[in-house]
């Protein structure tokens, strides 16, 4: 055996990313609404132009390009921008008819003399995709997943685990100690101990048993009621003048706090920097918060296009050449709405209604406390107004 190819191997193992992992989170509503919700955002569409990118590319190239889009090209950007945040990354194998979706549980990324090489398993073999045959699209944001993309919801494993755990573990809680019970009080007598456990025992059974029709004979038979039995609670007693009685155990009365699964939940969409608001958890949140959440998102948003708009740019240049174009020039530019200056001319929209309010302000006789001059310095921002 050869030791070294077999290190090598190993640490290329541990070194990809928990693919089996993310298919699980995503069956979970609030991560896939979460995937989901970053494909949105991150494929806005212009409402000028009521397209999700620009192409700027000699005319040769917009036709091959214009061809495509017309086949659908959209619904495949929004599957590959999907898995992408996912998995951290996603290909697209191509040759000039035939679009393939490789997700990155079918391929292994090796690097040879710091080249990338995509092997895809082909019969027990690794089979190597020619370079100018794919484009992949990786969110390249931690240094410690390289080769491989970072998924959005790397940080987040941990605390779904918890999340996970604890959701499973309410359920349980609920179901034995939500129900409401009955602790049955049977007087015996003078039975002793074993005469009047049987007593009660018979009496249970009797009780508790239904009766339904039998399928082969048609006849009317009794059986135990065996989900209904440990319900309730059968308790003998001999005290004399004392009757046969039934109390009600109510259930468990915390059985709504889900204060712990807010906890989860919180951490959980701080992770994927997303703000509560948007997915409907959070009610009670002033607007200078939603702003700036809404602001951190969109940085976060703004950095993942760019990864999008390097690749549309990679895949339609290679698509062109595949088409015969052997020089294609192709630069993509994608929409997202500036929130920097919004908040920009938000803060400018402020200070025209201040220095409005401060230029009428009047003294004792009449006179403008603040001079011409003085507010034009404090509209640059060049000195104090005194």
């Amino acid at each position: 055996m050869d030791w070294g190819k077999e290190i090598k191997r190993l640490q290329r193992k541990l070194k990809k990313p928990r693919h089996s992992e993310y298919e699980h989170m995503a069956e979970y509503p609030y991560v896939y609404s979460a995937l989901l919700l970053y494909t949105e955002e991150i494929l806005q569409v212009n409402p000028d132009t009521g397209r999700i990118y620009e192409v700027e590319a000699d005319s040769r190239t917009r036709d091959v390009i214009e061809t495509l889009e017309k086949s659908g090209f959209e619904n495949i950007l929004s599957i590959a921008v999907f898995s992408a945040c996912q998995y951290g990354e996603f290909t697209l194998r191509f040759d000039k008819d035939i679009l393939d979706f490789l997700p990155p549980t079918m391929y292994d990324i090796r690097e040879e003399k710091g080249e990338i090489k995509l092997m895809v398993k082909n019969g027990g073999k690794a089979e190597e995709i020619p370079d100018d045959r794919y484009s992949r699209l990786a969110f390249l944001t931690d240094y410690r997943d390289f080769p491989y993309g970072t998924s959005i919801l790397k940080p987040a494993r941990r605390v779904w685990r918890n999340l996970k755990l604890l959701e499973e573990a309410l359920l349980v809680y609920r179901l034995t100690r939500a129900p409401q019970r009955y602790v049955f009080y049977v007087y015996t007598g003078n039975m002793n101990p074993k005469e009047a456990l049987d007593y009660v025992n018979q009496l249970r059974m009797d009780i508790k048993r239904r009766r339904l029709v039998d399928e082969r004979t048609g006849e009317l038979r009794r059986e135990p009621g065996f989900l209904s039995i440990d319900d309730d609670f059968w308790i003998p007693f001999g005290e004399e003048g004392k009757e046969t009685r039934v109390d009600v155990l109510s259930g468990a009365s915390n059985v709504s706090d889900i204060a712990d699964v807010e906890y989860f939940l919180s951490q959980f969409f701080g992770a994927l920097r997303i703000p509560k608001a948007y997915m409907g958890n959070e009610y009670d949140v002033n607007r200078a918060t939603l702003v700036m959440q809404d602001t951190r998102f969109a940085r976060t948003i703004k950095r993942l296009q760019k990864f999008v708009q390097s690749w549309l740019e990679d895949f339609f240049f290679k698509f062109a050449r595949v088409h015969g174009i052997s020089s294609p020039r192709v630069k993509v530019k994608m929409f997202f709405p500036n929130i920097d200056d919004a908040m920009r001319m938000e803060y400018l929209m402020n200070k025209v209604d201040l220095l409005d309010r401060m230029s009428g302000l009047r003294d004792g006789e009449g006179n403008s406390i603040f001079s011409k001059d003085e507010l034009i310095k404090f509209w640059k921002g060049e000195g104090d107004v005194r």
